[in-house]
């Protein structure tokens, strides 16, 4: 993207621990309503084929800051200049704002202005509100200053439970099944009418806010045995409850983007909406239990595709990439956005995609969590576990949840990915 050399430009980034892509409707989901998010997505691009690189618990790097591969960061010759270390040779400055003290992987590198919060608010809304208003403050110092910037937020808030006590008592107890048989109450008197004609017709007794939390606890119990299924009453129940905070979610989004959209159309600024991760804490404990996830590890889809929106000043409709795309690539691209060539090992720049310079980014990705590691192609995932001797093979995209293996029937198919896996781990 072509700049000036004076030209004041900050790159924002939203991004997210977990953020599955079953809560938007842009993406397909009858969930919950997101408006905010579908109307960025009218206006933008979204890249429907963005997967991890890494879902391993043990991380003390991440691609988002040096655009490399685990495999490639496994291999010291690889390691070049992360993304604040070339900003910086452009004077481009690198503001990181978090809603908590951090975990090793996401401790940005040096070269990051740094400022961590902790809030103390249960509410995924107060929590957001909390995290915008301050990188509002910093976006407004730096543009007072006429610099160019990268600001990147990082949040562990999600659309999951617990939601605030009011928000889902309010909005959905009448989503969730009959909590308990109605109990026979005597006439009232003229006093207690007296006493409750200010009240809402359909305010919510003490005695349904007592079921309502018994239900969550006896969900929250549930769905950690082997007798929970995915699509039971209360799994249903939590996608309720989802749903709710979601909203709230989708509100202080709404409301951080409704502030830089003006930035955005005048060109001085990009956006850009990820995650680390997708699946959603509490179904984690429900599908591990499933024969899939025993047999084939965590890489699954619902846990590896993750959502990626980009909005830019230049686009008023929005469109949609279904190229491979990966973590890495986004320091290449932000760099891109800028008018700056790259020096990343695996990160490729989106605006290509977006230009129409190219049809594809990357023939294939790797992934890998523990002892798991995989292969994608646009129409292959082979994953494989070398300890436990599992290899299994899926067609993709028809095969979205990973159920039927395919590897017996595809042994050529099977080799071929096997030596681009293993080509990728000595890389």
């Amino acid at each position: 993207m072509d700049t000036e050399p004076n030209d004041p430009r900050i790159a924002v980034v939203v991004s997210f621990q977990q953020l599955p892509l079953k809560l938007f409707s842009a993406y397909g989901s009858e969930l919950g309503q997101t408006p905010h998010f579908d109307r960025m997505a009218s206006r933008g691009v979204l890249f429907d084929q963005h997967f991890a690189d890494d879902l391993g618990e043990d991380r003390l790097r991440h691609a988002w800051w040096d655009g490399m591969t685990t495999y490639s960061a496994e291999n010291e010759s690889n390691a070049g200049p992360s993304l604040a270390e070339q900003s910086a040779s452009a004077g481009i400055e690198c503001h990181l704002i978090s809603d908590s003290p951090p975990a090793e992987w996401e401790i940005a590198p040096d070269g990051w202005d740094t400022t961590y919060l902790e809030s103390s608010s249960d509410s995924v809304g107060e929590s957001l509100s909390q995290l915008f208003s301050t990188a509002e403050s910093i976006l407004s110092e730096i543009r007072g200053r006429g610099a160019k910037a990268i600001v990147w937020i990082y949040s562990r808030e999600m659309p999951s439970i617990p939601i605030p006590e009011m928000t889902f008592l309010e909005l959905y107890l009448n989503e969730l099944p009959q909590l308990s048989e109605p109990e026979t109450e005597p006439s009232p008197t003229a006093e207690d009418e007296e006493e409750t004609e200010d009240v809402e017709e359909n305010a919510i007794s003490e005695d349904e806010r007592t079921a309502a939390f018994e239900l969550i606890e006896e969900t929250l119990s549930l769905i950690s045995t082997e007798n929970a299924e995915p699509e039971s009453l209360h799994i249903k129940t939590l996608n309720v409850l989802a749903a709710a905070r979601l909203s709230e979610w989708d509100h202080e989004l709404g409301k951080f983007f409704d502030r830089l959209e003006p930035e955005i159309d005048a060109g001085r600024s990009v956006f850009f909406l990820t995650s680390d991760r997708g699946l959603p804490l509490w179904e984690s404990a429900v599908t591990q239990q499933l024969d899939r996830h025993q047999h084939s590890g965590p890489i699954q889809e619902e846990t590896a595709h993750l959502p990626l929106l980009l909005v830019h000043g230049n686009q008023d409709l929005g469109e949609r990439h279904g190229a491979l795309t990966s973590p890495a690539d986004l320091p290449a691209s932000l760099l891109d956005w800028f008018g700056m060539s790259s020096d990343f090992p695996d990160g490729r720049s989106l605006w290509s995609l977006v230009r129409g310079d190219v049809e594809e980014l990357h023939t294939h990705l790797t992934c890998r969590a523990g002892d798991w590691e995989s292969l994608r192609e646009p129409e292959w995932l082979l994953i494989r576990n070398r300890r436990k001797g599992i290899e299994k093979l899926y067609i993709k995209p028809e095969d979205r949840w990973q159920v039927l293996d395919v590897l017996s029937q595809y042994i050529d198919e099977a080799d071929r990915l096997i030596s681009l896996l293993n080509q990728s781990a000595r890389s």
